[in-house]
């Protein structure tokens, strides 16, 4: 996803953004990569709490550990950006 369709998603979904959508984009990509996943599976997942059946992040309804872990590696990423 381009940090434009990101800032439209969050717009229409939530009525605002509150975060640095050049950094969100940069974060998704870079995490996707590491992982070897869609970025738009990553943006879905830290926005909308969706699960990455190919990662295993939910189980139950809850994030697994690994969906834990992925979740404060993007949180990192995006926050060194």
């Amino acid at each position: 996803m381009k940090a434009t369709e990101i800032k439209e998603y969050l717009t229409t979904t939530y009525g605002k953004v509150t975060h640095d959508v050049d950094k969100l984009e940069g974060a998704c990509k870079e995490v996707a990569h590491i992982h070897s996943v869609d970025p738009e599976d990553i943006f879905h997942f830290m926005v909308e709490n969706q699960e990455i059946v190919q990662l295993y992040t939910h189980s139950y309804g809850f994030n697994t550990a690994y969906g834990r872990q992925l979740k404060t590696q993007f949180s990192e990423v995006y926050d060194s950006m």
